[in-house]
């Protein structure tokens, strides 16, 4: 735990927010919740699930058996990683058939190369219909009641570790 968690926890136990405060706290942080753009929401996760995940192996790193200099070996690494990249991109290219797919991979490469957004090669039209597909058994509503829930945690945590603790001292 860090030393801000601990400050945080200790100075909220030595002055805990009252159950009230907590209400309102909650009854705010919901209506701020249902002015989400949940479509959005669907756009990121799908832009995430389909372009997130790299296309190539990561940056090579120095082979620490080489009897070579450490700097010529990695510099000979990272220009034979740089080639096969190109290599591979070309091959994966050359067997998509479909324009759809070349587009994707174009937007996956370059993405992954931070030259631009995949909504910029793809369309932020043909992403939404994946995010759409994707996520299609995910309403609008299931994130509004997913919203809903996680707002509400720490109120009903608080009353449910109240309670035990009243019912434990009745016990006693």
């Amino acid at each position: 735990m860090t030393t801000n968690k601990k400050k945080s926890t200790a100075k909220s136990a030595l002055n805990p927010v009252k159950p009230a405060q907590l209400y309102l706290q909650c009854l705010n942080d919901e209506r701020h919740a249902v002015g989400l753009d949940h479509a959005k929401l669907k756009v990121t996760l799908a832009r995430f699930f389909f372009f997130g995940q790299p296309l190539f192996e990561p940056l090579p790193v120095r082979d620490k058996a080489s009897v070579i200099d450490k700097a010529i070996d990695l510099r000979i690494r990272r220009q034979l990683w740089q080639a096969s990249k190109y290599r591979q991109i070309l091959r994966l290219l050359r067997r998509s058939t479909k324009p759809e797919d070349k587009l994707f991979l174009l937007a996956w490469w370059l993405n992954q190369e931070k030259v631009c957004e995949p909504e910029e090669i793809v369309g932020i039209g043909v992403l939404r219909r994946m995010a759409k597909k994707k996520f299609r058994g995910l309403s609008a509503t299931d994130f509004q009641h997913a919203d809903t829930v996680r707002v509400w945690l720490p109120y009903f945590n608080r009353l449910v570790n109240e309670t035990s603790k009243a019912r434990a001292l009745r016990n006693l």
